[in-house]
């Protein structure tokens, strides 16, 4: 049976806050042979009182926080996309796409974010940004996630991204996301990505 410590943790302390004055009063007794120690227990159960109160409301600020914060995560995605020959015959095919997509999927906009990628995804895997001076995708910023929006961070044909995830072994990422919500209060995230789960994906027809 798997344990709880969310449940084991309030009961801990509720039995430790009764112990307490309890241990302290034969100790008292024992260590400097004071006999008459009388613990006033209405006091104690006040201050236990007023220490519940502030552990409630730190909780349920903590809560809050949680319901009402951004909450950003990248996936793959694979798109399947009709394409026209117009050459010498017409000819319809079907080209496969490949993407990784930054989501907010929390409460409130994110803003100030920053992605970076370990060990880094090589180009060409997607368009290569114009005056970018890096040989493969280690970083992205992004100033402002809405609620439920969601941006590219790469697009690619299936070829070129099989060739980088199968082929070239840099299957493995880690992502490390930062970024700030509301307040300016800042939030950082660790997650693990890899490529080749876009092996197991369904496919989206546009």
């Amino acid at each position: 049976m798997k344990k709880r410590p969310h449940v084991l943790i309030p009961i801990v302390c509720i039995a430790c806050f009764v112990i307490l004055p309890i241990g302290w009063e034969h100790a008292t007794e024992k260590l400097f042979g004071i006999n008459d120690v009388s613990i006033d227990w209405g006091a104690w159960w006040a201050f236990g009182s007023f220490t519940l109160a502030v552990a409630a409301a730190y909780i349920a600020w903590r809560e809050y926080v949680e319901l009402t914060r951004p909450r950003l995560t990248i996936y793959l995605v694979k798109t399947e996309q009709k394409q026209i020959n117009t050459g010498d015959t017409e000819t319809t095919y079907l080209a496969e796409w490949v993407g990784l997509k930054l989501e907010n999927i929390g409460k409130t906009p994110a803003t100030e974010i920053t992605i970076t990628f370990s060990p880094g995804i090589p180009w060409p895997l997607g368009s290569h940004p114009a005056g970018d001076p890096q040989q493969k995708l280690t970083e992205r910023r992004v100033s402002h996630l809405a609620t439920n929006k969601s941006v590219d961070l790469l697009f690619a044909g299936r070829a070129e991204f099989d060739q980088v995830a199968f082929e070239q072994c840099m299957c493995a990422q880690t992502i490390h996301l930062s970024y700030r919500g509301l307040s300016n209060r800042h939030f950082e995230e660790e997650l693990t990505l890899d490529l080749r789960d876009i092996a197991f994906l369904s496919t989206t027809a546009q």
